[in-house]
C-alpha cells in the first residue's frame, strides 16, 4: 500500500476526521465547565481522562452510524491512532510555584526563534514577551525531560522507511517497514545521514547531540532542506542554551548553520 492509498482510507474512514474533531470539541467545552464552574484542577482531569477516550468514543461514533470504523489490516496508519490514545497517560507531574517572567525580559526586543513574536507584533501593534513560563514551557518540558533524544526519519511512498539521524538499530528487532541500512563492522543499523540521535556524532559510534527536539522542517527555495533544533548544550555546560539551524541538500548529509540574530527589532 503507498502512503497516498494509505491516506486516502483514513480520510475516507474517519470522515476527514470530522467526528474525532467533534468529540475533541466537546471534551474542551467540558473542559471549559469543569474549569468555569469548578476548580481548575478538575478542568485538567476532565482533559486528562478525557483525552484518553478521544479515539474510543470517535470509534463508537462510526459505529452507532452505522458505518466501518477501523481501517484495512494492510494500512500502516492504523497503528497511529492506538499510539495516541496510549500515550496521552504518560505525563510528568512538574511543580512550578515561580514562572520567572523576568527571564524573559530580554526578548522585548528580539523575537524569539520558532514562535509568533513578529507575527504578533506585526499584526496587533504589541509585544507579548514575558511568557511566564506556561503555554510554551508546558509543551517543551515533556520534550527535554528525557534528554536529547531528536531523531529524523525519512518516509517513502511505499511506506518504508530510513532513519537519517538517530539511535542504530539492531537488525534483529523486526521494526516494521524499516530499511536497514546495515554497517557489517558494528552489526547495527546505522543512520544514513551518519549522525546519532540528537543531531550528534557519527561513526564509529554515533554519540549523542544536544538537540532535544526538532522545531520545524521546511525546504527553501534555494534548494535545501532546513531544519531547526532546541539545543541544550548550555544546559550541560557547554555555552548558552538555544536553537540551532541545520541544512541538507539531500535529506541526508546535515550540517549546521550559523544563524544571526536581529537586535532591537521592537523599538
Amino acid at each position: 500500500m503507498q502512503v497516498a492509498e494509505a491516506q486516502r482510507e483514513v480520510r475516507s474512514v474517519y470522515l476527514g476526521g470530522a467526528l474525532g474533531q467533534l468529540v475533541s470539541g466537546v471534551l474542551w467545552l467540558a473542559s471549559a465547565a469543569a474549569g468555569t464552574w469548578g476548580t481548575p484542577r478538575q478542568a485538567m482531569l476532565v482533559l486528562f481522562l478525557g483525552g484518553m477516550l478521544i479515539f474510543p468514543l470517535t470509534t463508537l461514533g462510526l459505529r452507532l452510524l452505522g458505518r466501518r470504523a477501523a481501517l484495512s489490516a494492510s494500512n500502516p496508519l492504523g497503528k497511529l491512532a492506538m499510539q495516541v490514545a496510549f500515550t496521552v497517560p504518560i505525563g510528568l507531574v512538574v511543580a512550578n510555584k515561580d514562572a520567572r517572567p523576568g527571564d524573559y525580559a530580554h526578548l522585548a526586543r528580539v523575537p524569539r526563534p520558532s514562535h509568533a513574536d513578529y507575527t504578533y507584533r506585526a499584526k496587533y501593534g504589541t509585544a507579548a514577551s514575558s511568557g511566564g513560563g506556561r503555554a510554551s514551557a508546558r509543551e517543551t518540558v515533556a520534550r527535554v525531560a528525557a534528554g536529547t533524544v531528536a531523531e529524523i526519519f525519512r518516509l517513502r511512498p511505499d511506506l518504508t522507511w530510513d532513519l537519517v539521524a538517530g539511535i542504530p538499530r539492531d537488525p534483529a528487532a523486526d521494526i516494521l517497514n524499516f530499511n536497514c541500512n546495515l554497517d557489517e563492522t558494528l552489526g547495527l543499523c546505522v543512520p544514513v545521514g551518519g549522525r546519532g540521535v540528537g543531531m550528534g556524532g557519527g561513526p564509529p559510534y554515533y554519540l549523542p547531540g544536544y538537540a532535544s527536539y526538532i522545531w520545524r522542517l521546511q525546504s527553501h527555495t534555494d534548494g535545501h532542506l532546513y531544519a531547526g533544533t532546541l539545543d541544550l548544550a548550555g544546559y550541560y555546560g557547554y555555552g548558552a542554551p538555544g536553537f540551532d539551524l541545520w541544512r541538507t541538500p539531500d535529506g541526508e548529509s546535515w550540517t549546521v548553520q550559523p544563524v544571526a540574530l536581529v537586535v532591537n527589532l521592537f523599538p
